[in-house]
């Protein structure tokens, strides 16, 4: 009777524990097709269509036709870095099976910090005192009537400069071969110089020492069209500018 009773007991446990595991699944489920719906609110497309998009990429995923990889470029492709941060490990946690669920989070865990630094901006928002910290840039602010060297470029915003943001950091990887303590550092010195802690000229020379002059002068029109800031943006091409080989590859001569 002992072991009857027992027996029971474990039983019970057994359908209680099966019971919350399926309560949890149930909730961590839920976040993420809401964290879906919210994202295809944003974008302004259609839900319903999206999700199922997402329902349907899973069960490939969980029938082995896609890999981990190709499940995660999914994700971050059709709603971008910052839902994938937040909906793959729930996704993981998901799966029933063992080998799939630690792919997918050993997948997670390998682009996890590449895919957050998409979701921040490279330059911080400008600060109060723009006209005097402009000035240690060596630039005058323009309600002193300066006319500037170079001629501007425009600024992108929204999904352009989101997009403009994730094509930068992806070439940055690509130079760097994935070394993460060198794109944090490129991240870090963008957003000193985006914060007014670098001046214009000290930025370009830690690019200029770091990566290709040819690259530079791709990279820096792209970085100038992230700046909402008139001054920095300007400050920056002018560093550009100059420097000779700068200046001859931006303005499109040779030598």
């Amino acid at each position: 009777y002992l072991f009857i009773f027992f027996s029971t007991l474990a039983q019970r446990e057994q359908a209680l524990r099966e019971k919350l595991s399926a309560e949890t699944a149930k909730a961590l489920y839920g976040s993420v097709i809401s964290t879906l719906n919210h994202r295809c609110r944003q974008l302004n497309v259609d839900a319903p269509a999206m999700v199922d998009m997402f329902k349907v990429q899973s069960r490939k995923y969980g029938s082995g036709e896609l890999s981990a990889a190709q499940f995660c470029d999914f994700i971050v492709t059709q709603y971008g870095a910052k839902v994938a941060v937040e909906i793959l490990p729930n996704c993981a946690k998901l799966l029933s099976d063992p080998a799939k669920r630690q792919q997918l989070q050993a997948t997670v865990d390998a682009h996890k910090d590449s895919w957050e630094a998409t979701t921040v901006p490279l330059f911080a928002d400008p600060i109060a005192n723009a006209n005097a910290a402009a000035e240690k840039d060596g630039v005058v602010p323009i309600d002193k009537k300066v006319v500037l060297r170079v001629q501007d470029i425009t600024p992108v915003v929204g999904d352009e400069a989101r997009q403009l943001q994730r094509a930068i950091l992806e070439s940055i990887h690509a130079v760097f071969q994935g070394d993460a303590g060198q794109v944090k550092l490129f991240t870090a010195n963008t957003r000193k110089f985006g914060n007014h802690q670098m001046p214009a000229k000290e930025f370009y020379a830690y690019l200029i020492g770091t990566f290709d002059g040819d690259f530079v002068a791709r990279l820096v029109p792209d970085l100038a069209r992230l700046l909402d800031d008139a001054e920095k943006r300007h400050a920056l091409l002018q560093a550009l500018c100059e420097s000779a080989p700068g200046w001859q590859r931006f303005a499109g001569r040779t030598t």
